[in-house]
């Protein structure tokens, strides 16, 4: 996993970098838009990536490979995954806007995350999904439409509350 999604094509890529701020860009690429490896203290604020129009074709907007940002006010339309997190403990994601993938977020082997004040439709499979059971992730005061599962989780100690799920085959799914 690490090698096919944190060395994949991208438009911005960060290894080994401290306090990165990635701000105000655009990308419209079927690759993956930004890739932190290794990279702490990063922000990505106010981008948009724009994927391709089948997440089949296309990649992640944001991948994180042990590098705990804050993915925040921007918009990712298309692609496989809005946000992709992999070992990245602490990772922030809030007020962002996913469109038309396959997941908004997908937390793998990442504890102690938020994903909070986001919005998330016609994704594919769901608006947020965690995998590998993690603990304490918080997902909260969310918007999560037309997708087939609204939140999907599994792992332990973690918060969901205040979100609103519609149009969905089965609203929140635990395992």
């Amino acid at each position: 996993t690490e090698e096919a999604y944190g060395y994949s094509d991208a438009a911005i890529t960060s290894d080994s970098v401290d306090r990165l701020l990635v701000t105000d860009i655009e990308a419209d690429t079927p690759a993956s838009g930004i890739v932190l490896r290794d990279t702490d203290r990063a922000v990505v604020d106010d981008v948009r990536i724009n994927g391709a129009d089948d997440w089949r074709d296309g990649f992640m907007g944001v991948v994180t490979i042990r590098s705990p940002a804050v993915v925040q006010n921007s918009t990712f339309d298309g692609g496989r995954d809005g946000v992709y997190t992999h070992r990245s403990d602490g990772v922030v994601i809030r007020n962002n806007r996913f469109i038309d993938g396959r997941f908004g977020t997908h937390f793998m082997y990442t504890s102690n995350g938020l994903f909070v004040d986001n919005c998330a439709s016609g994704q594919a499979l769901s608006g947020v999904t965690i995998m590998t059971s993690p603990t304490g992730i918080v997902i909260g005061d969310n918007i999560i439409i037309d997708t087939e599962q609204g939140i999907a989780t599994s792992g332990s100690d973690s918060y969901i509350g205040g979100n609103i799920v519609v149009g969905t085959g089965q609203a929140i799914r635990t395992s």
